[in-house]
């Protein structure tokens, strides 16, 4: 056995937007180039995209497909159960692909035939996968693919302690629970929001069933007559083919009266003009957060941040020190405590502080980097492969 020092690289995303999963998915990308400055590093996407723009500096090349992604529509519409049958074709194109690296990297547990096609490699000869889970599925589900990710891998990258817990992964060999990471900016000033003028609110993130952006306006719509304290931004938008969603959100503002308050405000490819506009961000998910890189992000830029207390986002925020944690789904909680925080504006600045600083310590994408490099090392030593020297 020996450490490949021109390792081929292989590696696998369902998406090409710039949301979270995207970015860390950049940042694993970018890790593996400055390990291997001499490597070949292949990246499959599901077709052009934004996210391209950040991987020109370390892939050599960008694939498109075969990936094959679940979605809920492959169980619930007829025109999704009927793609469903090509899934074993997906699975062999997969298969065929990966048999010429020495290390396949697979970023999400939704890219169903790449893990399909990893577990038949473990059985019949083939590079060693690493599989780095983002997602908690609810139910039974989280324990089928438990087992699936367990027996596809040659290692496992949790990104949070709840990740890894909900798919029963914590404690076990060669599964690592490695922290998202993000850009730190070289200086960020705290939020120093002055009495008299509206308390500026931020929400970032994918528009849909369980983000939270419905609480959120409702919670606003409690702080009446207080609310024209408060200007809201809604950043992000929905998946194709999901407008409904943003069709509900736009109804909801417009019904409780907020529409000069509350600004959906679309997808921005310049986060960080979003982060310096606000005095507060907010992560109010329904549904538990596997990591909640918006709220690292936030943090960076000594924003502080009001997250529903459950998931991964419980490992970030620490509660009145960089932000503030609320019940999951409570919008008269919310409500409260943005009220309080108009009417006491000091404390805002200091969370500000103390965010930025555990940004610093714990979630910069150097350390992130780090860590992904040397999983990825020891892979390519233990598994003897040496198509690449």
């Amino acid at each position: 056995m020996g450490i490949v020092n021109r390792p081929t690289l292989l590696c696998v995303h369902q998406g090409n937007e710039l949301y979270g999963s995207d970015r860390v998915f950049a940042e694993s990308v970018r890790s593996l180039r400055q390990s291997y400055p001499d490597a070949r590093i292949d990246v499959v996407l599901p077709g052009t995209g934004p996210l391209e723009q950040l991987l020109l500096d370390s892939a050599d090349n960008v694939l498109y497909g075969p990936l094959w992604v679940l979605r809920k529509s492959h169980f619930n519409t007829v025109r999704g159960m009927c793609r469903a049958a090509t899934l074993f074709g997906a699975v062999w194109q997969a298969r065929k692909l990966m048999r010429d690296y020495d290390l396949v990297y697979i970023n999400t547990i939704v890219v169903i035939n790449f893990l399909l096609a990893a577990l038949l490699d473990r059985f019949l000869g083939g590079p060693p996968a690493l599989v780095h889970v983002h997602e908690l599925i609810p139910g039974f589900t989280r324990k089928i693919f438990g087992r699936l990710v367990r027996l596809s891998s040659s290692a496992v990258v949790c990104n949070s302690k709840a990740t890894a817990l909900s798919f029963e992964l914590a404690g076990l060999p060669d599964v690592h629970t490695v922290w998202n990471g993000t850009n730190i900016p070289a200086s960020s000033t705290p939020p120093s929001p002055a009495a008299g003028h509206p308390l500026k609110v931020l929400m970032p993130g994918r528009i849909n069933s369980w983000k939270g952006q419905d609480l959120l306006v409702d919670a606003i719509a409690l702080i009446k007559p207080q609310c024209r304290n408060f200007s809201v931004r809604i950043v992000g938008d929905v998946y194709k083919g999901q407008d409904h969603f943003k069709d509900k959100l736009h109804a909801s503002i417009h019904t409780h009266g907020l529409d000069d308050i509350v600004d959906l405000a679309g997808f921005h490819e310049n986060m960080d003009e979003m982060y310096k506009w606000a005095d507060i961000v907010v992560i109010p998910s329904t549904s538990p957060e596997p990591f909640g890189v918006v709220a690292v992000e936030a943090m960076s830029h000594a924003r502080p941040v009001i997250a529903a207390n459950h998931g991964g986002l419980k490992e970030i925020v620490q509660d009145n020190a960089t932000g503030w944690l609320f019940p999951p789904g409570d919008a008269a909680a919310l409500a409260n405590l943005l009220d309080r925080l108009t009417r006491e504006r000091s404390e805002i600045s200091t969370a500000g502080k103390q965010a930025r600083k555990c940004a610093e310590q714990e979630f910069a994408n150097e350390r992130y980097r780090m860590r992904i490099a040397a999983i990825v090392s020891d892979l390519l030593f233990n598994s003897g492969t040496d198509k690449g020297t």
